[in-house]
């Protein structure tokens, strides 16, 4: 028989690599601009519409369903990655050794339904978001 679909939309699942399975994440990337520190301001500013409470009760963190929601829309909207725009950030299951240095390093801190600090890279300024 045929393996079974892989999690991430069909076909055999990802054989994990020498540095582990991290988790499932998403991603959200701010190219540099032109004025030094502005994409992070603007990722920063991502986190914190993305992280805001709920809309009937501010004392109350949003709920990680809300989170997933807003982070996928600001994916789709904002990031400027090319390969997850589309799927709202979906990077799938990743492995040790598969990101920079400092977005593994943020990922590994990471617990389920968090979402980091925004975190600079030669690439951009970057969010995270670990869904499983």
């Amino acid at each position: 028989p045929p393996p079974p679909p892989g999690p991430a939309g069909g076909g055999a699942a990802r054989p994990v690599s020498p540095g582990g399975l991290l988790g499932t994440f998403s991603l959200l990337l701010i190219l540099p601009g032109d004025i030094g520190g502005d994409a992070m301001r603007r990722v920063a500013k991502l986190r914190e519409k993305v992280l805001a409470p709920c809309d009937f009760n501010v004392k109350l963190p949003a709920k990680p369903k809300e989170i997933r929601k807003r982070f996928a829309e600001a994916a789709r909207t904002q990031s400027q990655d090319d390969t997850t725009r589309a799927k709202g950030g979906d990077l799938g299951e990743v492995c040790g050794g598969d990101l920079p240095a400092e977005l593994e390093e943020a990922a590994r801190a990471l617990a389920v339904n968090g979402v980091s600090q925004p975190i600079e890279t030669e690439r951009g300024a970057h969010l995270l978001l670990r869904t499983a």
